[in-house]
């Protein structure tokens, strides 16, 4: 860190003479006398912005000097050239240009009463839709988050939407429900997808593109007979929906079955595919069976060994 220490500090003293500003240090960066004057003169956070150097180096340096750091910049009066840059850029943007923190700017503008430039204002176009609908949908409609929706509905002294007071369903909606996806109906009817999703149940009218498939008594009859890698080959579902719906039912988990001497002789004297149908066993576990007993694979003169390397 010490070598070439003279050179940087002369150039850097150098550069603050000829441009009046002092260029941004690195940690190795050799510290210049006028530097150093403005520890005991500005805040921390402003000697941030102003010398380009971290907090910690900042805070190290007064330390060494002993030097001690100026009042935080929120007990700094307001002068009337910030005051009127208020509201005219972001909160942010305005605590950066200022060299005071974001709360203290926003907390000033408030008490003020200067409104932020990226207030979206209410319209009494925007506060007729509130009330007649519920939050969510108001929100939908306006572009707005449902908490600002509710602020605005309870400043207004509006009392939470109802459902019974819920706009009638007409035979013509009825009449549309289940032909699309409920997202789709309820754009093109103005509602909730919740809504549609509703009534569509209440008339046990059945969710168009739907990849739901409820199970019958017959699939859950095979759960807990086969293990959970094996039921889903045979039902033609997920590890994980054939799992969630077993313990869903409280049925217990299955094992493998042991292969009995009657399916042993099965293997190799018909295709593989046609053993596991007749058996009732995935084919992964006909093939593995097989290998193990060193039974060629039908019609096949290969061993088990050149079958896996063709595979």
């Amino acid at each position: 860190m010490r070598r070439g220490w003279k050179e940087r500090f002369e150039a850097r003293r150098a550069e603050f003479r000829r441009s009046g500003r002092f260029p941004k240090a690195t940690k190795s960066d050799p510290w210049i006398p006028e530097e150093e004057k403005l520890l005991g003169k500005l805040p921390t956070v402003e000697l941030v912005r102003v010398l380009g150097r971290t907090f910690k180096s900042i805070q190290a340096r007064r330390i060494s000097l002993d030097i001690r750091a100026r009042p935080s910049v929120v007990q700094r009066p307001w002068k009337e050239w910030e005051i009127k840059s208020l509201g005219t850029e972001s909160d942010r943007a305005i605590a950066s240009r200022l060299g005071r923190s974001i709360a203290s700017v926003e907390k000033k503008r408030r008490q003020l009463g200067i409104a932020s430039p990226g207030t979206h204002r209410w319209t009494t176009e925007e506060e007729a839709i509130i009330g007649p609908v519920s939050d969510a949908e108001a929100a939908r409609r306006l572009g707005r988050s449902q908490k600002a929706v509710q602020h605005r509905r309870r400043a207004l002294g509006m009392v939470l939407f109802h459902v019974e007071n819920a706009r009638k369903w007409t035979a013509s909606e009825e009449a549309m429900l289940g032909t699309e996806t409920d997202a789709i109906i309820a754009k093109k009817l103005g509602r909730t997808v919740l809504s549609v999703a509703i009534r569509r149940r209440e008339k046990e009218i059945p969710a168009q593109y739907s990849r739901f498939r409820p199970w019958t008594p017959q699939e859950t009859a095979v759960l807990g007979t086969m293990s959970d890698q094996e039921a889903p080959e045979k039902l033609k579902r997920s590890v994980l929906a054939v799992r969630t719906k077993r313990l869903k039912s409280r049925i217990s988990p299955g094992t493998n079955r042991r292969w009995t001497r009657s399916e042993d002789k099965r293997l190799g004297k018909m295709p593989d595919e046609e053993v596991a149908r007749q058996l009732g066993r995935a084919l992964g576990a006909v093939r593995m069976r097989r290998a193990h007993l060193g039974i060629p694979i039908f019609q096949s003169k290969e061993s088990p060994g050149g079958w896996r390397k063709q595979s």
